[in-house]
């Protein structure tokens, strides 16, 4: 069955990566002209040099550009679709792993085929697609029993983790539950008979390839912008958190020395700037004459300052989106940057069957992704179901490694970002792998609680009812003494 739901997942993808791409339009037209920067040469991205991207997926899309010519677009679309199967595959895998039966990859393997909102992303020139698998693999890693006693599984985790973080800041919310899972692994070595463990080696080893993977970009950003991060972002994402919209209402700009400047500044453009826009704000700032790093720094000082003035209404307004960042529904139009005036012709011999595109696009106009009640519907059972994986003793520390992932990526995302379906799907993987393991606990919690009951009340009153539930009990009870 598990085969057979994987072919389906595999025809589905053929199937969406046959019809029309996404324009290049906004993120997607800013992230291929990086690329085409990178496949000119300019691989530090020096020209035109900005701060807020990671190179991660302009790399790639260089890379691409580089050895396809004039097949790039296409060649991207198929790289990004096959890596939605690779996604689908590791799924299937965790929740095997977790779950201790195949029964578990038949139900993620199925959920992922009616899944349609999550694939059709890698129709767009966005980084999400490539950055799903590499982070997936980080978590996997990071819930094995005894990974860290493996040199080769920790520089396996510690380089998924940093290409994740090349590709997407967001990999960095996997920080506290690496601590976890290394605290966890240290406290358990005398279990594993290992009286001195080398408590500092996963440290030296995931710095290590740290220092390899990411130092180079950190040192670039330091040379050009006097900030070695790896992207210069944090201001615009806090302007958009406490200037934009949501409930309660934003603030007014602080009467601060800062706000003041940044008023004088954007009074210079001509056409009036929105100030409650992140965007308009920083293209304002640049425009103004100021660098991308420093408007991202101006923004962000300013945004803190209105913070502190008001931290009550700052907190209401993150636990608002804390709670949006779950009801989040997906929308084609905005995915697809279906407002585009006149959308770019596609290169010659692109695939664009009609029929493709048409089988995806009806597909994704009545998805459930899109519905407000499936959405919130699914998050309580996905919640439920990593509630369950608490449960079970075997699966413990598990359920620990991946309920930190889960609400340190929430959290982080909802602190400096407005809700959007794009920022939670990439935690889509891990939730039906703990949900689909934590239902089966569930289950059998629930099963064994009832012949339970049903035990008791028949040695109460022996000739009451039938004996069927009693030697049910018995067989659930023989059957937990063999699984100690």
């Amino acid at each position: 069955m598990t085969v057979l739901l994987g072919g389906l997942e595999a025809a589905k993808l053929w199937a969406f990566a046959a019809g029309a791409p996404a324009v290049r339009a906004y993120d997607a037209a800013r992230y291929w002209q990086l690329g085409e920067q990178v496949a000119s040469g300019d691989v530090w991205m020096v020209r035109d040099a900005v701060a807020y991207r990671t190179p991660g997926y302009p790399w790639c899309l260089g890379l691409v550009q580089l050895t396809a010519g004039e097949s790039a677009w296409r060649a991207v679309v198929v790289l990004q679709y096959a890596a939605v199967g690779l996604t689908t595959l590791m799924t299937a895998w965790g929740a095997w792993r977790l779950s201790g039966g195949w029964g578990g990859a038949c139900a993620a393997t199925a959920v992922c085929v009616v899944s349609a909102a999550r694939a059709s992303h890698a129709s767009v020139l966005l980084s999400e697609s490539l950055f799903i698998p590499v982070w997936t693999l980080a978590v996997c890693g990071l819930t094995a029993d005894d990974g860290f006693s493996r040199r080769g599984h920790t520089a396996l985790v510690a380089a998924s983790w940093c290409t994740a973080c090349l590709l997407r800041p967001v990999a960095l919310a996997v920080v506290p539950a690496w601590l976890l899972a290394w605290w966890w692994w240290v406290r358990e070595a005398p279990r594993r008979g290992s009286t001195q463990p080398r408590w500092w080696e996963p440290i030296v080893i995931t710095l290590a390839v740290a220092a390899a993977l990411c130092g180079p970009w950190i040192v670039r950003n330091g040379l050009l912008f006097g900030r070695p991060t790896l992207t210069v972002f944090l201001g615009r994402e806090m302007w958009m958190a406490t200037f934009g919209p949501g409930a309660p209402p934003a603030p007014s700009l602080p009467e601060t020395p800062d706000a003041r400047r940044l008023r004088e500044l954007l009074s210079t453009r001509e056409a009036e700037v929105d100030a409650r826009n992140n965007w308009a704000v920083s293209h304002g700032l640049c425009a103004a004459g100021l660098s991308d790093a420093q408007a991202d720094d101006l923004m962000r000082r300013v945004a803190w300052q209105a913070v502190l003035r008001d931290p009550v209404r700052a907190l209401l307004r993150w636990a608002g989106r804390s709670v949006d960042f779950w009801r989040a529904v997906y929308s084609r139009s905005q995915t697809f940057y279906g407002d585009t005036p006149v959308p770019e012709p596609l290169p010659a011999g692109y695939w664009n069957h009609a029929s493709c595109t048409r089988f995806r696009d009806g597909w994704l106009d009545h998805a459930w992704e899109s519905r407000l009640l499936t959405v919130e519907l699914t998050s309580l059972a996905a919640g439920l179901g990593l509630a369950g994986l608490w449960l079970s003793p075997t699966r413990f520390r598990s359920a620990a490694v991946l309920t930190v992932v889960i609400f340190s990526t929430a959290l982080v995302t909802s602190a400096l970002e407005y809700p959007n379906y794009r920022y939670r799907m990439v935690l889509e993987p891990v939730l039906i792998m703990a949900a689909v393991a934590g239902w089966q606990v569930l289950y059998d919690v629930l099963r064994r609680g009832v012949a339970a009951l049903w035990q008791e009340g028949q040695q109460a009153n022996p000739e009451a009812g039938s004996s069927e539930p009693l030697q049910m009990a018995r067989q659930v009870s023989r059957q937990d003494k063999r699984d100690k």
